[in-house]
């Protein structure tokens, strides 16, 4: 996690592993802040899909970003759990855009 005005921590590291993703979950930013938000195109130019989970949608929408799952991640991420494990999910908790 980075708060706005923070450095990245580790962020040779962050750089590494999001070249290596296959899936990258951007959770809770308005995108905008760098170096962070530069971690979004660098695991997207080596294949990962790129999903963005966010109480909104971005302002400026970035191409990287495969897929969008809007709401609070509190719900979104319980939700996407679920949803992976096979588990039955209400399709209301989240919009998406695929």
């Amino acid at each position: 996690m980075v708060l706005f005005g923070e450095a990245v921590p580790a962020y040779r590291m962050a750089d590494l592993v999001v070249r290596d993703a296959d899936l990258l979950l951007v959770v809770g930013t308005s995108g905008q802040v760098q170096p962070a938000a530069g971690l979004v195109g660098l695991a997207a130019a080596s294949g990962a899909y790129c999903v963005l989970v966010n109480a909104e949608p971005w302002d400026d929408p970035n191409p990287d970003i495969d897929a969008e799952l809007i709401g609070p991640a509190e719900v979104v991420l319980p939700t996407l759990v679920s949803a992976v494990r096979g588990e039955p999910v209400a399709a209301h908790k989240i919009a998406k855009k695929l």
